[in-house]
């Protein structure tokens, strides 16, 4: 019982490692805090909602994370229950089937709604802005656009 209570543990402050980056208007990285950016002013023409799925960082991103905590839980889980040499067969089996299991629970976790926002300038220059749902937007609403080394950012 101890080890199941272990490892339940460290599934769940795994798959907390797996959660998305924010990708909000309001979210800012530590390497963006004290720039210098521009602003623009603009209207906005139509909102789509999308999917935003985390990008595949070192090793595969929060998928590799998710397989390794997957894989470590279901065969520790699965080597429990026998004993003998019919353990490693069960720790094996376990450990792959929990390894595409914590794929799977990684690739679910790291996704977020987010807005595909069409924007025309002040300028008159027509841009799509992809951006968290962290703000409510409308048609025809006023915006700043903000860009801050690459990065663009809508608010309201």
């Amino acid at each position: 019982m101890k080890h199941l209570i272990f490892v339940l543990s460290i599934l769940t402050l795994g798959l907390t490692g797996c959660a998305g980056t924010p990708v909000g208007g309001r979210d800012y990285h530590t390497n963006q805090v004290r720039s210098v950016g521009t602003v623009q002013e603009g209207v906005v023409l139509a909102i789509r909602p999308v999917v935003i799925h985390e990008a595949p960082g070192a090793f595969g991103g929060s998928n590799y994370l998710g397989s390794t905590i997957g894989a470590a839980v279901g065969g520790l889980l699965a080597a429990q229950v026998t004993n003998g040499n019919a353990r490693y067969v069960a720790g094996t089996i376990g450990a792959a089937l929990g390894g595409v299991a914590g794929s799977y629970a990684g690739s679910y976790a790291a996704k977020q709604g987010g807005v595909e926002l069409d924007i025309r300038l002040a300028t008159g220059e027509r841009i799509i802005a992809t951006q968290g749902a962290d703000e409510l937007f409308q048609v025809g609403q006023r915006v700043r656009v903000t860009q801050m080394g690459g990065a663009y950012r809508v608010t309201a």
